[in-house]
């Protein structure tokens, strides 16, 4: 059962399979080991299981987003954070003073996840203060140990202060995913599989559109009897213009070699849409960003979930000059 998830979850959905396959890794040699030390008794619980699975898969692994949770443990492949990890803080703060607004934003997991229910509410908060926010001369957005997660309140709000308006309706996540989508995600690599289809759903509930319920039903199914991988290249067509932002106050983004994924993505699309009023204090970023949209397999005895990605943008990062690469990030303006 052990072999037939894992073989299904790396040939149909996981999109850096292609360059483990360069680097040497063999999956039935990799299955075959684990079994082997299973029946030595080398491997006698879930966490020696967890420690076999990364000692086999370190050399090969070239996506940041690859961990493995076991409860509430998280086993990251990424050199800057293999540990033992509890559960990040999901604790939000914002401050306004006389010139500046100060956010503290630990993470944006969607509210699907039940330990993160403050998300929607601390944005809902943050823009009723929203006429107060654009007049001020400084935003400083701390996104230091932030893993990252759903874009798409983050995103409204940079969305909001670029196009100057008052009133942020749910319906404008659509508009700042499209302009996101146009500048991060321009020449992306994805695979369309069942898995897709499911976090299609499950992004659709987050936003309050429940349409795909019938489809996930479907998907679900089809995930676990019938998967398929499909590889394609979607080039995004530049259709909005980029003009001169309505916020004319500085952005701050705090950073350390914990910010990662969609914080990551944030900065980057901040830095094309308001460039001269940009700036990144801090350290180098996680560098957790080539592959994106991350999604959960658990295992059949539920003892443990391995995480993987099913969309590249490696080949639109090569626009940005900050990008030091996966495992490097972002290098900040001022080091500090």
């Amino acid at each position: 059962e052990f072999r037939r998830v894992l073989f299904r979850s790396f040939s149909t959905s996981y999109i850096a399979y292609d360059e483990m396959l360069a680097n040497g890794f063999v999956l039935d040699d990799f299955i075959l080991n684990i079994k082997n030390n299973i029946k030595t008794g080398r491997i006698k619980s879930s966490d020696d299981l967890i420690n076999n699975i990364y000692d086999e898969l370190k050399d090969y692994i070239c996506d940041s987003h690859f961990s493995i949770a076991n409860g509430n443990a998280v086993y990251a492949f990424n050199s800057k954070i293999y540990e033992q990890t509890p559960v990040h803080s999901t604790d939000f703060f914002m401050s306004i003073n006389k010139k500046s607004v100060y956010m503290n934003l630990s993470g944006f997991l969607p509210d699907y996840f039940p330990e993160n229910t403050s998300t929607k509410d601390f944005f809902q908060k943050v823009y009723s203060e929203f006429k107060i926010i654009k007049n001020k001369k400084y935003l400083i957005i701390d996104f230091r140990n932030c893993p990252g997660g759903l874009t798409d309140y983050p995103l409204l709000l940079l969305y909001s202060l670029y196009e100057g308006e008052d009133v942020i309706i749910p319906s404008k996540i659509f508009d700042a995913r499209q302009l996101e989508a146009e500048i991060i995600y321009k020449r992306t690599r994805f695979i369309e599989t069942p898995v897709t289809e499911s976090l299609r759903y499950q992004r659709a509930v987050y936003t309050g559109n429940s349409g795909y319920e019938d489809d996930y039903k479907t998907a679900s199914i089809m995930q676990m009897s019938n998967p398929r991988r499909i590889v394609r290249i979607e080039n995004v067509k530049i259709t909005h213009k980029i003009h001169k932002p309505a916020y004319n106050g500085k952005i701050i983004f705090l950073t350390n070699n914990k910010t990662a994924s969609a914080a990551e993505s944030l900065i980057l699309l901040s830095k094309v849409l308001v460039p001269e009023k940009v700036k990144v204090l801090g350290q180098n970023t996680m560098g957790c960003l080539t592959y994106i949209d991350a999604f959960q397999f658990m295992m059949p005895n539920k003892s443990f979930a391995v995480s993987m990605t099913f969309k590249s943008i490696k080949d639109t990062l090569k626009d940005f000059d900050c990008w030091k690469g996966e495992g490097n990030g972002i290098e900040p303006d001022e080091i500090c």
